[in-house]
């Protein structure tokens, strides 16, 4: 069985709890405000990542359409070569 805590003992033990409790509420906004930061961050690197693709996605179409445009000159020449060659 326990014992009876004296006045002073309880007060003591009580300071104590609300000394824990207040560094237990200090630890949970520290959780908290990491936590938040961690979300901002995240969002930012899907943020940039979403426009990278974008761009990558812009610039491989630019490409696309250059290797057609080279591919056209190509047929072209060769036609005109064959052309040419018919010719002489």
């Amino acid at each position: 069985m326990a014992r009876k805590l004296t006045c002073s003992e309880a007060a003591a033990e009580a300071a104590r709890l609300e000394s824990a409790a207040h560094e237990l509420r200090e630890m949970a906004d520290a959780t908290h405000k990491t936590a938040y930061e961690m979300r901002l961050r995240a969002t930012a690197a899907r943020k940039k990542a979403q426009q990278t693709t974008r761009r990558a996605k812009t610039q491989t179409a630019k490409a696309s359409d250059q290797t057609s445009a080279v591919h056209r000159v190509e047929k072209t020449g060769h036609a005109a070569h064959q052309k040419a060659r018919k010719l002489t």
